[in-house]
Order: structure tokens, then sequence, then C-alpha cells
């Protein structure tokens, strides 16, 4: 009888590569990898193949799906091994197809990142950032959610984005079919829902979740309140003060974005309270307040 690569069950195996889908969402094969690497101390040079085969099987099974893509990034609707040569593929969770990499940290959470299927693989959800330095050529979105100290990042190479703050009511669905919102929004959409209970939930079709942030081009941003019920408020940083920040509590993935931080930040430049359906238009940094309790800086 053939043993398994490192003595590690195929029940093990399995499990463990759900796990990975569930916390960090559409990856590659590199990327889930690494993940069973640091999992389960496997030697993925040998597990290569089986590796291969666990996620073929959780595929049939109708538990997993994969997107395939061809190397320009565009994606492939019927996917054709004779005829598709040289392909991308990641895997995802089946039904979260609108879910990017990395948007089952949100998820433990309680929450939902989607977006749209268009802009998807070029958006990233970490812990902190992934690097030492802030990553260059990315808007990112830092909050804290618990104890993480979370980045969505967003390519500017793929401008222009819309992003929705939403509160998510209950841990299961949207009370909004995507494609709906999508009708209003278009084709280029990042809906955050977070149970996070000042921010204001999506009331369709007289308000669209809490705040709307439009992306047009790198270096600014504009912001439009949605007649929520705590208000908006937004406030310019000084990027060095911002930079710093950001640096320390990326070194673990665990911070917070809140008490004594947010109020030295307050001394730095007046808050700008939002009228409702009144856009207005910042440079980057920025530092939004949805209430006390949840803030978010914006790169």
């Amino acid at each position: 009888m053939a043993q398994s690569p490192g003595g590690i069950s195929k029940d093990k195996r399995k499990r463990t590569l759900l796990e990975i889908l569930t916390r960090w969402g559409k990856l590659n094969f590199d990327q889930i990898s690494q993940h069973m690497e640091s999992s389960l101390e496997l030697d993925v040079n040998k597990a290569r193949r089986t590796l291969y085969r666990d996620l073929e099987e959780l595929v049939t099974e109708g538990i997993i799906s994969e997107s395939r893509f061809s190397p320009d990034g565009s994606p492939i609707a019927e996917y054709d091994q004779t005829l598709n040569k040289n392909t991308i593929c990641y895997w995802h969770l089946a039904n979260h197809d609108h879910a990017p990499s990395g948007a089952g940290i949100i998820e433990t959470h309680g929450g939902q990142l989607v977006t749209s299927q268009r802009i998807k693989q070029h958006i990233r959800v970490n812990l902190g950032s992934r690097e030492a330095q802030l990553p260059n050529g990315k808007i990112s979105i830092y909050f804290s959610l618990g104890n993480d100290f979370i980045s969505i990042e967003m390519d500017q190479e793929q401008l222009p984005y819309t992003v929705i703050f939403a509160r998510m009511p209950n841990q299961t669905d949207l009370p909004i079919p995507f494609a709906d919102i999508e009708k209003q929004f278009g084709k280029r959409l990042v809906l955050l829902a977070l149970a996070v209970p000042a921010i204001s939930t999506l009331k369709f079709p007289d308000r669209i979740g809490h705040c709307h942030l439009t992306f047009n081009s790198a270096g600014s941003f504009s912001i439009e309140d949605q007649k929520s019920t705590n208000g908006t408020r937004i406030a310019n940083l000084d990027p060095s003060a911002a930079k710093e920040r950001i640096k320390k509590t990326s070194v673990t993935g665990s911070s917070t974005l809140t008490s004594a931080y947010f109020e030295n930040l307050e001394k730095q430049a007046p808050w700008i309270d939002l009228k409702a359906k009144q856009q207005e238009k910042s440079n980057l940094p920025a530092l939004i307040s949805i209430s006390t309790s949840f803030q978010a800086l914006v790169f």
C-alpha cells in the first residue's frame, strides 16, 4: 500500500485545503502550496501531483470551483485542455465566484467582500501589508476587525473602482443580489459588507450602504455619505505619519486603528463632516471615520 506524502492522510490534506480556501479565498497553486507547507509541514515538491489530485477531487465533488485565465489575464468561460494552453488556474470555494483572494479573512469576522468579476483578480485582502514597505502600484484600505489589522489592496492599473461600505445584516447572505447593485454602479464594484453595528446597512434602492468611495485616478478619490445613521467624516493625513503607523501595525498583522492613534491624527487635520448625498473630493492618504468604533485609512 502506497504511503501518503509526509505520512499525512488524504482526508487531512483535503480538510486543510478547505480551511485554507475558506480563510484566504481564491488562490493559485503556488499560494496554496505555501499555506499547505506552513500548515502541515508538507514537502510540496514531493507532493505536487498528490495536491493536484486532491484539488481535482474537491472540484468533482462540487465543494470547490476552479477559474481559468489566459496568460494575459482574460477569463476562460469554457476551458478545453486541448485548446487552452499555458492557462492560469485559481481555486476557490463553490458559490464564491465574486470573492477575491483573501476574502475569507473578512468572512471570519462575519462580513463579506464581494467584487465584480472583471476586477476580482486585481484585488487582494491581507493581514496588514505583505511587505515591510507599502506595496507599490496599489490603492490600499486599512482597517481593524477584532484584533486583526486588515488591508484591501487594489491595482492602480485597473482604475476606476467604486467601493461601498455597508453593514452585513447576517453572516450568510447579502440582502440584495450583487447583480442588482452592479446594474446601478457598474461592473468595477467592490462591496465591503461588515458586521459592524455603527455602519448603515443596504436598503435598496433608497440607501446603498453607509458611504461610497470612487477611485478614478491615483492619488485622490471622492466619497459620498448615503444618508447614513451615524454620518461620515473624512480628514487628510500627513503621508509620512500614515506610512509609519501602517508599517508598525503590519509587522504582525494584529493591531488596532483606534483610541489614541486617531486622537493624535485628529490634531493633524480638521475633520470634514459629509452632508448626505454630497460628494467630497480628497487626496490620499485620508482617514474615514464612520463612528468611534470604526475607522479606515485609505492610502
